[in-house]
């Protein structure tokens, strides 16, 4: 029995919103959802995919230029025959490769692989969630870069 005006003795028995009925509604509901959000961006759904990959892709080479120059918020450049420095050349290279469309899966593979690395070596040691230990950059990076990798170029890009 649900709790509509039916289980309040109010004698509206075919108002009762059962479980089913509930169901139903909910069902139908995430159906127009889907069939509305498909209508406003559906057709957009290539050039929506190209922008996430040029902007994570020019986000990504910022912060190799961050590391490489000593520049916007770094007081110094890394050692480019560091780890860091090989970060920051992976970071440069491959986010402008990413951003371009230019051997995009390769690069989104390696850059996701980095960002993993950088987590467990970085991040993780200071604490198990990410918000606490300001590894969601690199989480939502990694994760980001995988699927472009397996996505590939798509539109606007040098090579597809």
């Amino acid at each position: 029995m649900g709790l509509g005006l039916g289980a309040w003795g109010l004698g509206l028995g075919i108002w009762d919103l059962g479980p089913g009925l509930v169901d139903e509604l909910s069902s139908r509901a995430r159906l127009v959802y889907a069939e509305v959000m498909e209508w406003l961006l559906g057709s957009h759904k290539t050039s929506i995919y190209a922008l996430l990959r040029i902007v994570s892709g020019l986000l990504f080479s910022v912060h190799g230029f961050q590391k490489m120059f000593g520049v916007l918020g770094r007081a110094e450049p890394v050692d480019l025959m560091s780890q860091m420095g090989l970060a920051a050349i992976i970071e440069v290279v491959g986010g402008l490769s990413i951003a371009l469309g230019f051997y995009t899966s390769a690069w989104a593979f390696l850059a996701s692989g980095q960002m993993a690395v950088a987590y467990f070596q970085a991040h993780l040691p200071r604490g198990f969630w990410p918000v606490q230990n300001g590894g969601e950059p690199a989480v939502l990076f990694c994760f980001l870069f995988l699927y472009i990798a397996a996505v590939g170029t798509g539109k606007w890009g040098l090579r597809k």
